[in-house]
C-alpha cells in the first residue's frame, strides 16, 4: 500500500508535461553518443539476455494500462525510452516476446542481476508505466515482483525517490 501513496503522489506532482527544447542534430546527436557510452559504462555487465528480459517486464507492466489514447501513447513513450536507454532496439525487444512467454522466466533472468543500478531503473521505468493508471492493482504486482530481487517496500519508495529527486535536477 505504501508503493500506491507513492505512485499517486509522483503520477500527480507530474502530470504537467515538458517538452524539450530543440536542439541541433550535430549536438543531440553527440548527446545521445555521450549517453550510450555512460550507459555502456554504467550497464557493461548485463547481458543482453537480461536488457531483453527487463524491457519485457516494463512492456506487461505498460499492457496492464487499459487507459486513454493519450496514457498509452505516455506508456509507448516510457517502453520506446527504457529500450533507448538499454541500447536494444525495437524489433528486438518484439523478436524476444516468445523467449519470455511467462514471467517466472522474466524473473529468473533477472534474479541473476547483480547491477544494482540497472534494476534501480528498471524499478522506476515499470513505476512510471504502473503511475500513469495509478492502479492499485498495479502497484501491488509491481510491489510483490520486485520483492523477488530483493526490494522492500520502503527500497522501492526510496529508489524512486532518489530518481525522482535526480530527474528534477535536470528540468
Amino acid at each position: 500500500m505504501l508503493v500506491l501513496g507513492v505512485i499517486i503522489y509522483f503520477a500527480t506532482k507530474n502530470q504537467k508535461e515538458t517538452s524539450a527544447p530543440k536542439t541541433s542534430t550535430k549536438s543531440a546527436s553527440d548527446a545521445n553518443n555521450i549517453l550510450q557510452d555512460t550507459v555502456q559504462g554504467a550497464y557493461g555487465d548485463v547481458t543482453l539476455e537480461q536488457k531483453l528480459a527487463s524491457a519485457q517486464l516494463v512492456k506487461i507492466f505498460g499492457a496492464t494500462c487499459n487507459g486513454s489514447a493519450g496514457q498509452i501513447h505516455q506508456v509507448n513513450d516510457i517502453v520506446g525510452s527504457y529500450c533507448g536507454l538499454m541500447n536494444i532496439s525495437a524489433n528486438q525487444v518484439r523478436n524476444s516476446q516468445q523467449q519470455f512467454d511467462s514471467m517466472e522466466k522474466i524473473v529468473d533472468v533477472l534474479s541473476a542481476v547483480k547491477n544494482k543500478g540497472f534494476m534501480d531503473q528498471l524499478l522506476f521505468s515499470c513505476f512510471c508505466v504502473v503511475s500513469i493508471n495509478k492502479s492499485e492493482q498495479g502497484a501491488n504486482a509491481l510491489s510483490a515482483i520486485f520483492s523477488r530481487f530483493g526490494y522492500s517496500d520502503d527500497d522501492c519508495v526510496e529508489v524512486i525517490q532518489k530518481i525522482n529527486a535526480l530527474g528534477q535536477m535536470f528540468r
